[in-house]
């Protein structure tokens, strides 16, 4: 048996009948390059929680008082950043069976921590297996939770964060197409630069523990021309620890869920944009939320309770003409505490914002585009309304709003 041919039969049971066999052909895989130099200035009139030196916007801080009752985060920031430059490499290959190959790598500078800001990150490295019909991805690509036909279109790099959901993730997706109107996603993924909280901050490890990955089914509808709509579910278990402050064995585990439905509707000169967020510990997409300890035995084992989290938003933009676009964001976000009570006399809660009730967000824009240099503004009003933990519920309770006003001046060469 030749080797050419040894490989290809070990493929064929290793990846299975619903792939495609490996076919000898002589083709090139023809790769372009492309990106964009990105500029940004920033102005926060109020001290907010963020990532990447001021790059991602999450919340504004709550009122923190001094002795003689002056606010500490009553005050203004300017930055200037260039961390969401990019760089990205698009491969045609060869056809392998009946399947066309792909394969698509993108990296940025915005790092994979505060701690390493201005390195390079990698953003997709995916390979596709495409006909028809049917489309394998294998690689890092966005969580089905982001909608490539449907989030928004504001000009800060965040998509509205804590609004909407933000996370690319290492997966194997399976996609099917019965007809040109119709495609149904099925989705198994793990996790690494957008990852669950807990106990050790935000890691991947919970997830890991599990031993099962995060499952994602998804169907999407072309109802007419230019209207996409769909909805998507999904299912994931964590352990939060494996042992107690003791040193006892403790690895109770808790699953969550997450649910969304999209509508978009895009022509030459609109797109109108609406989603409905509902879930369970969404913090690993930075989503207000997470979860908490429900129960505490005598022996120091744990068990746990989700914080559901509700969100809604639409994203309305218009071209005046061939050059000149304005558009405006407004979403609104809830975190409607646990979805069991708990027995502890105080809150032990793991997530992003679990001491804010809500948070709601209105982003008018402008921009300008003349062949490859974009030019735009922005201004974010983002109000998050902080309070206590109920320990019970782990509703915020007894709130107080604060409200930070954020100015981005972009410019975005493309190449």
């Amino acid at each position: 048996m030749t080797q050419s041919l040894l490989t290809r039969v070990v493929l064929a049971a290793l990846l299975g009948s619903t792939l495609p066999v490996f076919a000898q052909n002589d083709d090139k895989p023809k790769v372009t390059f492309g990106g964009f130099i990105n500029h940004e200035v920033i102005y926060d009139s109020r001290q907010s929680t963020t990532a990447r030196e001021g790059e991602v916007m999450l919340f504004p801080k709550p009122e923190a008082k001094d002795t003689e009752g002056n606010d500490v985060n009553d005050r203004s920031e300017l930055t200037m950043l260039n961390f969401h430059t990019r760089l990205l490499a698009s491969v045609a290959g060869p056809q392998i069976g009946s399947y066309k190959s792909s394969a698509y790598v993108e990296v940025d500078f915005l790092g994979t921590s505060d701690a390493a800001p201005n390195m390079i990150r990698m953003r997709h490295a995916f390979l596709k297996l495409a006909n028809d019909k049917t489309e394998w991805l294998v690689g890092q690509y966005w969580h089905p939770m982001f909608v490539p036909e449907c989030f928004p279109d504001i000009v800060g790099w965040n998509v509205a964060l804590p609004v909407h959901v933000l996370s690319r993730n290492p997966q194997v997706r399976f996609t099917y197409k019965p007809s040109d109107k119709m495609k149904l996603t099925l989705a198994a993924l793990g996790q690494r630069d957008f990852a669950s909280h807990g106990p050790d901050g935000g890691s991947s490890v919970y997830l890991r523990r599990s031993g099962m990955p995060d499952v994602q089914a998804q169907l999407m509808l072309r109802a007419t021309e230019g209207w996409t709509l769909g909805g998507t579910a999904g299912y994931k278990t964590i352990v939060p620890r494996l042992q107690t402050a003791a040193g006892l064995q403790d690895n109770a585990s808790l699953g969550s869920y997450n649910l969304n439905l999209f509508s978009s509707f895009k022509n030459d000169k609109l797109a109108w944009l609406v989603e409905g967020i509902y879930g369970q510990n969404l913090s690993h997409f930075l989503m207000l939320g997470g979860y908490a300890v429900k129960s505490e035995d005598a022996s120091g084992r744990r068990k746990y309770t989700n914080l559901n989290t509700l969100s809604v938003w639409t994203d309305f933009g218009y071209n005046l003409d061939a050059k000149w676009r304005v558009g405006v964001f407004g979403g609104y976000v809830k975190n409607l505490g646990a979805d069991k009570k708990s027995t502890l006399s105080a809150a032990t809660a793991y997530g992003v914002g679990t001491n804010i009730d809500h948070l709601i967000s209105i982003s008018p824009r402008v921009s300008y585009t003349i062949k490859n240099l974009k030019l735009a503004v922005e201004v974010n009003r983002l109000t998050a309304a902080y309070g206590s933990i109920n320990a019970e519920t782990l509703k915020v309770e007894n709130t107080k709003e604060v409200t930070n006003n954020r100015f981005v001046f972009s410019t975005t060469y493309k190449f």
